[in-house]
Order: structure tokens, then sequence, then C-alpha cells
């Protein structure tokens, strides 16, 4: 690694800053509850996206709009709008 790093001083420093972040628990752990975080939060996002697809769907097959349009606009199967009520 250190051939590598001669001539980028700043790419050490980055490397050496890893070093460091690594060898510290609690830095871990607060990263690690960061990374948890961010996942939840995508998923939770992910859900709610879906149940707004299902339930624009709903309404649009509810009004009398054409099923093909439906799958088109809302990325839904026409197997999932066939079985919405």
């Amino acid at each position: 690694m250190s051939t590598l790093l001669q001539d980028q001083p700043m790419v050490g420093l980055a490397y050496e800053q890893y070093q460091q972040f690594n060898q510290d628990a609690r830095m871990r752990a607060l990263d690690d509850a960061h990374q948890r975080y961010l996942h939840d939060f995508a998923t939770d996002l992910e859900e709610g996206i879906a149940k707004s697809k299902i339930a624009i769907a709903r309404n649009l097959k509810r009004e009398g709009l054409d099923l093909a349009l439906i799958a088109k606009t809302t990325g839904l199967s026409f197997i999932e709008i066939e079985r919405l009520d």
C-alpha cells in the first residue's frame, strides 16, 4: 500500500483516518447505527410508495379507467390491479 501512496499524500491521509476510524469502537458503533437508520428509512419509503401506488390504482379502477392504462401509469401488474376491490 505504501508504494501506491508515495505520490498521493491525500490518499495516504484518508487511509490513515480510515484506519483510526476502524480502531475506534464508538465510531464503528455510531456508523453501524447510522447505516441501520438509512436502511430502515429507505425501506419505509419504498413501502410508502408501494402503498400509494395501490391506493391510486384502486381509485382509478373504481372510476372505471382501463386496467392496461392503470398498469402502465402505476407500474403495478395487471393481476395486482384485477385483485383490487
